[in-house]
């Protein structure tokens, strides 16, 4: 029944989820949210017992979870032993591999427990076409600009001091560095889902 009643976003409900995630909480081309959460269990009588046992000491199991912008299930994966790390759990989804075999129109978020793949970062190759892979990089630049304006690097990127001279400095190499995914990614729940 997993499969009538579970199903990822594609076409038609692809694009629906899509422009409900970017309406009703500001994020453009989300297809879906992913977290773990630990499912307490008894104890297990087998030999591998403390296997089950998570990082909040219960025994239990590691639930991946993928929700979609309606709060309906898109994903589920439920076989881990609770002492799994959350990435671990997901690098191993058939979602993961699906989202890493070919483009899904859209990408998936998570918390600070998995770990930010940008398409350009890493030394990570675009799978795409040309010409896609020239409307990628485009969208990056202007993912960045967005960033920027929106004040996501703040922490990032210092103002310049009121007495710097841009003639005497002009030569001096660049030495700012570029944020990574994990500060821009805490920065967004920061801005987005605290108070």
């Amino acid at each position: 029944m997993k499969k009538d009643f579970i199903k990822f976003p594609t076409g038609e409900y692809a694009r629906r989820t899509k422009t409900k995630f970017f309406v009703k909480y500001g994020f453009p081309n989300v297809l879906s949210c992913v977290d773990g959460t630990l499912i307490p269990i008894v104890c297990p009588t087998t030999a591998d017992k403390e296997e089950y046992r998570s990082r909040k000491g219960r025994f239990s199991i590691n639930v991946l979870a993928a929700a979609g912008a309606d709060m309906e299930f898109t994903n589920i994966v439920a076989r881990w032993k609770g002492s799994t790390h959350d990435s671990r759990v997901l690098k191993n989804s058939s979602l993961y591999s699906t989202f890493e075999e070919r483009d899904m129109g859209g990408i998936l978020i998570g918390d600070s427990g998995y770990a930010c793949n940008r398409c350009l970062h890493n030394n990570n190759t675009l799978r795409f076409s040309p010409r896609r892979c020239c409307i990628v990089i485009v969208a990056c630049a202007i993912l960045h600009n967005f960033g920027i304006k929106k004040g996501l690097f703040e922490d990032v990127l210092e103002p310049l001091p009121e007495d710097y001279d841009m003639e005497e400095n002009e030569d001096q190499p660049e030495v700012a560095d570029r944020p990574d995914g994990i500060l821009t990614r805490n920065q967004i729940i920061r801005r987005h889902f605290t108070n």
